[in-house]
């Protein structure tokens, strides 16, 4: 099996969390005061340390497992080939968001996309993996699983 690598970026996290933590940034500096309110200083840094574990999605599927990893690397996800039932092209809706979000039935990776690829798990649960790369992603997994029950 041909190992597939694809990173997507997104975007329009990096523009709104960046304008964000820049706005934020320039309040806490600015902020009029007498004494410096620290707390203020606390607003930026969060948004800076979710843009960095958010502004991009690399997806690596390989002959064991299908892996993410978010922004810098922070979260981290292994789904082993092993405990997919099947993979399936799927549209995401709107409100879904992007990120790390959990569905009531499985968790959603995405950084900027609605197209994904859901992965339905031994256990019952979906893992949807948002991508601009759909059919090259589902092709690479359902090639993977082919591998795997030969």
């Amino acid at each position: 099996m041909n190992r597939y690598e694809h990173t997507e970026t997104g975007w329009v996290i990096i523009i709104i969390l960046g304008a964000f933590t820049a706005a934020s940034a320039l309040a806490a500096v600015f902020a009029p005061s007498c004494e410096p309110n620290y707390a203020l200083y606390g607003v930026p840094l969060l948004l800076a340390a979710a843009l960095l574990n958010f502004y991009k999605l690399a997806v690596t599927v390989d002959e064991t497992a299908v892996r993410l990893r978010l922004g810098a690397g922070l979260v981290r996800v292994s789904v082993p080939l092993a405990d997919i039932l099947s993979a399936e092209a799927v549209k995401g809706r709107w409100y879904h968001g992007w990120g790390v979000r959990f569905l009531g039935d499985g968790w959603l990776y995405s950084v900027n996309s609605l197209d994904a690829v859901e992965l339905k798990l031994n256990n019952g649960r979906r893992c949807r993996i948002g991508t601009n790369d759909q059919a090259a992603l589902l092709a690479a997994v359902r090639s993977g699983l082919q591998l795997l029950r030969r």
